[in-house]
């Protein structure tokens, strides 16, 4: 379940965040993937490491015993039902925040397709070549 959930991060997310570069880049007029690759990779961390901390609650609540050869069902009830429903709660938010709609994506990259069809101005270098005497 774990692996499913995750597999369905990186798909959808990755998507979103291309478009999301699109969309800022017909805002501002500059490609700025690696802010928000930084941010979404850092998002990413944040929520494994809580997800890691709730892991750990649910097995302390469930009662849990290592020492055990068998645990109770109401362990295993437990831990099934936390690990199946708990990520619903987490996850309904995002999904409502970021809608991003067919004709909103359509229409930005058509604009970043018009804009890269363009000529482009020819960068001033002096600035980066050293200076002769």
């Amino acid at each position: 379940m774990v692996i499913l959930s995750l597999s369905c991060v990186w798909v959808v997310t990755l998507g979103m965040l291309a478009d999301v570069c699109d969309l800022d880049e017909i805002q501002n007029g500059e490609r700025r993937e690696g802010i928000f690759s930084s941010i979404f990779n850092w998002g990413i961390k944040v929520a494994m490491s809580v997800s890691s901390v709730m892991a750990g609650i649910a097995i302390d609540w469930s009662g849990f015993s290592a020492a055990l050869t068998s645990q109770s069902e109401f362990t295993i009830g437990f831990l099934r039902w936390f690990f199946a429903l708990g990520p619903i709660p987490s996850s309904l938010p995002p999904s409502t925040l970021f809608a991003f709609s067919r004709s909103a994506r359509r229409k930005s990259r058509n604009c970043v397709s018009k804009r890269k069809r363009m000529p482009s101005r020819s960068p001033d270098i002096s600035r980066f070549t050293p200076e002769h005497p």
